[in-house]
């Protein structure tokens, strides 16, 4: 057989080197981290609450202003007010949630009537979004107050009136019936975990409340008129 000759005189190439798995590895976790704090600061931002971020560490004055009270900045090396003995910029240091306000309850309303349940019950549950005024409809709170008393056990209100930005928040429809439409708002959402309280709630329910919506542990009670009707549907 003919013996092959070994070329000589001509440069090899150098091997390509390729990432190893775990460089990869690294790689994609990063650029994933990366869409998903993208994606939570956009929808943050949709739904108008602010860049938890930008709560931690306050605006740019206020970190400006304590950068020079730590480094002693200014002239003659005296520190800025900070108006804290620890040094703290009262503007950074977190508080607790301010309470919720007293409910308002619009002119003409009254809830003698009602005997087991409260306005503030039925108020938004947004902390300080809006002013916290009672417009759910009278008629829903006195059909479920009847509910109530054909039951005979407590019921627990989950949700009733809801601003815009806080609908937003948690997700509801943009038609949703807790949303004020001309001044009244005309859904309750009641806590129900229990299958024979579920049974018993929605049955008396059907006589008074066109719309049922059932949720894994609740029941959304509806009588909007400008929604169609009689439904009722799971979540």
């Amino acid at each position: 057989m003919p013996t092959r000759k070994r070329m000589t005189g001509i440069p090899r190439e150098a091997p390509t080197k390729w990432p190893s798995s775990a460089t990869s590895r690294r790689a994609r976790h990063a650029r994933s981290v990366a869409r998903n704090k993208a994606r939570r600061l956009g929808s943050t931002h949709a739904a108008g609450i602010d860049n938890p971020r930008e709560k931690q560490t306050g605006s740019a004055d206020n970190r400006r202003t304590k950068s020079a009270s730590g480094s002693g900045g200014g002239r003659g090396g005296q520190h800025a007010p900070t108006g804290d003995k620890k040094g703290l910029n009262p503007s950074c240091v977190t508080s607790e949630k301010p309470p919720q306000p007293e409910p308002m309850q619009p002119a003409g309303s009254s809830w003698e009537h009602v005997k087991h349940f409260t306005p503030r019950e039925f108020t938004c549950k947004c902390e300080g979004l809006c002013d916290h005024v009672v417009v759910i409809s009278p008629d829903v709170v006195a059909a479920l107050d009847r509910i109530r008393d054909e039951l005979g056990v407590p019921l627990s209100v989950v949700s009733g009136t809801r601003c815009e930005r806080f609908n937003l928040k948690v997700g509801g429809s943009p038609r949703s019936a807790h949303l004020p439409k001309k001044g009244m708002s005309h859904a309750v959402d009641i806590l129900c975990k229990d299958a024979h309280l579920r049974h018993s709630l929605i049955s008396a329910a059907l006589a008074v409340f066109p719309r049922i919506g059932i949720g894994k542990d609740f029941v959304h009670l509806d009588a909007d008129p400008e929604l169609p009707r009689p439904l009722i549907w799971v979540y």
